[in-house]
């Protein structure tokens, strides 16, 4: 993405005494070098952890790696977490979207990692559910890409035996779903942690409180491999607010945070019928839904396909010529 003009490099004495290089982030407080900060990323992430209860003792998480900056930084922090005083089993999940060599080089990089890491490494293919990142009906790509994810995710978890699925998920993702709520008339509050149900896994967020930025800095420094370049459906305009939210923060230091904080407290959820989890009557895998999501877009899929393959049909009522 690209980040409007914001200083976050200089030269100078961190606060342990060591002089050279610092990165500077306002979300995070004062500068630091680069000894200091990935081990304040780490401090941070198992702060949260703690006053959220994200990852009880004994758990094993199941990290959702896609191949980019966030997710891998997350899977080092929490393999590094793990083998310190937080006692709980690191292992990983990758969900291939089968987008040609972009998804075979992410998946390589996947790889790459969670061997180097030493963990444990689950791939899968939208494939194995016959479905296909393409507009579907009037959802565009990039919502067909997250639709088709976020349920193969928890069912892939779930698998695994994971007692909760943490996603790479940061402070300015979470500002920008939480603004388009807002837009659309909705008002989900953002929250760290969705509580484990009787057959899904709880969710995760363990770099809510922390940008981008941070992300980008501690993956360079901790010399992890990254997938080169964009998605090649990736469409710029879809993380616009993002600069938004980068230019407030650079006129008003913690901005970011404060605002988070605020509609995680202020907003709330409105009611609706309680939703109970019951297996698909197409697939059988446990949902909320009838049919399940997946199920649903791979019928909309098959509709788009049938009428695409079908000869064009004169409108009814319109005059026939011979």
């Amino acid at each position: 993405m690209h980040f409007p003009d914001r200083q976050v490099e200089l030269e100078g004495e961190c606060r342990c005494g060591r002089r050279g290089r610092l990165h500077h982030l306002s979300e995070i407080g004062g500068p630091l070098c680069e000894a200091c900060f990935p081990e304040s990323m780490q401090r941070r992430v198992a702060r949260d952890i703690r006053v959220y209860r994200m990852i009880p003792k004994g758990w094993k998480v199941a990290v959702a790696l896609s191949g980019g900056k966030d997710s891998g930084s997350l899977l080092h922090i929490l393999q590094t977490l793990s083998r310190g005083r937080m006692n709980f089993r690191v292992s990983a999940l990758h969900v291939n979207m089968e987008l040609g060599e972009y998804s075979a080089q992410s998946r390589r990089v996947c790889e790459g990692l969670a061997d180097s890491l030493g963990v444990d490494l689950t791939t899968v293919s939208i494939a194995e559910w016959g479905l296909k990142v393409q507009q579907t009906r009037r959802f565009p790509t990039c919502a067909v890409c997250g639709g088709i994810r976020r349920p193969v995710m928890a069912l892939v978890a779930r698998r695994m035996a994971a007692d909760v699925l943490v996603t790479g998920h940061t402070l300015d993702d979470q500002l920008v779903y939480a603004l388009k709520d807002l837009l659309s008339g909705k008002s989900h509050p953002p929250k760290p942690v969705t509580p484990k149900g009787p057959v899904f896994p709880q969710k995760a967020k363990p770099l809510f409180h922390l940008p981008d930025r941070a992300m980008a800095i501690y993956a360079r420094l901790a010399g992890l491999p990254t997938v080169p370049g964009a998605c090649p459906l990736f469409i710029p305009d879809t993380h616009r607010f993002k600069d938004v939210f980068e230019v407030l923060e650079g006129l008003a230091p913690l901005a970011k945070k404060q605002l988070i904080r605020s509609l995680s407290r202020n907003l709330k959820r409105p009611p609706g019928p309680d939703r109970v989890e019951q297996p698909c009557p197409v697939c059988g895998d446990p949902t909320y839904y009838n049919p399940c999501p997946l199920c649903r877009l791979r019928e909309w899929q098959a509709e788009d396909g049938a009428q695409t393959r079908s000869p064009a049909r004169p409108a009814t009522g319109a005059p026939h010529h011979g």
